[in-house]
Order: C-alpha cells, then sequence, then structure tokens
C-alpha cells in the first residue's frame, strides 16, 4: 500500500512538473513573439522615415529636372529607391500584423493556464502608440 502511495505522488509530481514546463515555455514563446513585435515595429519606423525622406528627394530632384538642372535619370534613380522604399514597408507593415496577431494569440493561450486555481495571464502591453 505505502508502495502505491509513492508512486501516485511521484506521478502527480511528475504531472505537476510537466504543467509547469508547459507554462514556462508559453511564457518563454510570448516573450520572444513581443521582442520580435518591438523589433518588427522599430524597423517599421525606420521604413516610414526612409520613405518620408525618400519622398522629399523626389520633390526636389523632380523640381531640378523640371528646370533642366538635373538629368532626368536622376528622377527615375529616385522614383525607384522610393518605390523599394515602399516595397519594403509594404512588407513589414504584414510581418508586424503577423506578429501581433501571433502574440496576440500567445497571450490569449497563456490566460487560459491557471495556477493555484487563479488564471495567470503574462500581458506584454502596451507596445508603441503606431501599432496599434
Amino acid at each position: 500500500r505505502g508502495t502505491m502511495v509513492r508512486e501516485a505522488r511521484a506521478g502527480q509530481q511528475a504531472a505537476e512538473a510537466h504543467a509547469e514546463a508547459t507554462r514556462l515555455a508559453a511564457s518563454v514563446r510570448a516573450a520572444d513573439l513581443f521582442l520580435t513585435v518591438v523589433g518588427a515595429t522599430k524597423v517599421l519606423e525606420a521604413d516610414i522615415t526612409s520613405v518620408a525622406r525618400l519622398e522629399q528627394l523626389h520633390s526636389a530632384v523632380g523640381a531640378l529636372v523640371t528646370a533642366e538642372l538635373r538629368p532626368g535619370a536622376d528622377r527615375a534613380r529616385v522614383e525607384a529607391d522610393l518605390a523599394g522604399a515602399r516595397s519594403r514597408r509594404h512588407a513589414n507593415e504584414q510581418s508586424l500584423e503577423v506578429g501581433l496577431r501571433d502574440l496576440h494569440h500567445a497571450e490569449a493561450a497563456d490566460f487560459n493556464h491557471t495556477q493555484g486555481g487563479r488564471p495567470v495571464a503574462a500581458r506584454c502591453w502596451p507596445l508603441h502608440p503606431q501599432v496599434w
């Protein structure tokens, strides 16, 4: 009888350890997603700045080309750079949306875990206001 009790307790402890490992893994995933989203936010901010700078350059070069003070190839080069910057910004916006969605799912999944009968939620908010 004593052996069965010890085995049952060992099984319970193993199950509790497995549950704790699962909770920790979910928390690590949420933290990783959070840092990924923060990084993507900074990249997107840089993309926005780059597009704004290239738009101003395009305007300035366009005026110089119109006044025949610069060759038309300069305008074409700036337009190509601007198109590339807009494309990168768009791709990074989509990447950020995916990261935010994954983070929301991770947070919702983590909220469903309990500790001592109480829900546990690892909130990673707020992020940069422009993200919302």
